[in-house]
C-alpha cells in the first residue's frame, strides 16, 4: 500500500493531484531485521528458527485527484547458518490502487506476487500470490519537528509449493515511520506475520524490520 512517510512530499503530491494534475512520488530504501519461522506437522513434530535478514526496497506512487496507484518492490536475504536454519531469498512485488479519504486517511486494495528461492524472483522454495487490503491512518506530530505515519494491511495469499501442493496464507502487517517535517528521509519499524493451520500442518512466518527510506518527487512535482 501507499507509503506516505515524508509528509512534506506527500502534501505536495496530493495538492498537485487534487488540482487535476497527475503527480508522482518515488521511494528507495534499505531494511534489516529478523525472520522467524515455526512449522508443526502432526505426527512429525515441530521445528523453527530465527535468522537475520536484510534487503532493499523501491516503489512509485502516482496520484490524480483523490485516487492513487502504487507499485512496490522488495528484495531481502535470509541468512541462516545451521542445518535447520532458514536460508533463502525473498522477492515481493506489490501493486495497489486506493483513495485519499477525509481526515488524512487513505484506503487501498492490491495484489502481492511473492517469491522464495535462491536469488531474486526465484520460486524454488515456493511462490506466494494473492490480494490484500490496507488503510493508512492519520499522521500525527511528535514534538514540533517530527511526523509519525502508520498503516496496516491484511493479506489473503496462496502458497504454491510445487507438485500441485498449495496452502492458504493469511497475513497481517503494520508499520510506523517517522520523519522530520518536510524532509525526504524517514525511518521506522514494520512487522509482517503470515500463517496457515488448515492444510495438515501449522506454518507461521514473521518478518520484523527496521527500515530507512528516501522519498523523491517525480512527474508533476
Amino acid at each position: 500500500m501507499m507509503n506516505r512517510v515524508a509528509m512534506g512530499l506527500a502534501i505536495t503530491v496530493f495538492a498537485g493531484a487534487a488540482s487535476g494534475q497527475m503527480a508522482g512520488i518515488g521511494r528507495v530504501g534499505v531494511l534489516g531485521g529478523v525472520y522467524d519461522s515455526e512449522l508443526d506437522v502432526p505426527g512429525f513434530g515441530s521445528e523453527g528458527s530465527t535468522e537475520p535478514t536484510f534487503g532493499v526496497l523501491a516503489g512509485y506512487t502516482v496520484a490524480f485527484e483523490s485516487f492513487f496507484a502504487d507499485i512496490g518492490l522488495e528484495y531481502q536475504t535470509i541468512t541462516g547458518d545451521g542445518d535447520n536454519s532458514a536460508d533463502f531469498d525473498r522477492t515481493d512485488v506489490l501493486v495497489s490502487v486506493g483513495a485519499f479519504l477525509p481526515r488524512d486517511f487513505n484506503a487501498s486494495v492490491g495484489y502481492r506476487f511473492g517469491y522464495q528461492g535462491d536469488g531474486a524472483f526465484d520460486d524454488g522454495f515456493y511462490q506466494e500470490t494473492g490480494p490484500f487490503v490496507g488503510i493508512g491512518f492519520p499522521s500525527f506530530g511528535l514534538g514540533s519537528n517530527w511526523t509519525v505515519n502508520t498503516s496496516a494491511a491484511v493479506n489473503f495469499t496462496e502458497l504454491d509449493l510445487g507438485g500441485g501442493a498449495k496452502a492458504d496464507f493469511i497475513g497481517f502487517s503494520g508499520r510506523a515511520a517517522m520523519s522530520m517535517k518536510g524532509s525526504p528521509h524517514s525511518f521506522g519499524l514494520r512487522i509482517q506475520r503470515f500463517s496457515d493451520d488448515e492444510q495438515g500442518f501449522d506454518l507461521t512466518e514473521t518478518y520484523a524490520h527496521l527500515f530507512y527510506q528516501f522519498s523523491f518527487l517525480g512527474m508533476g512535482g
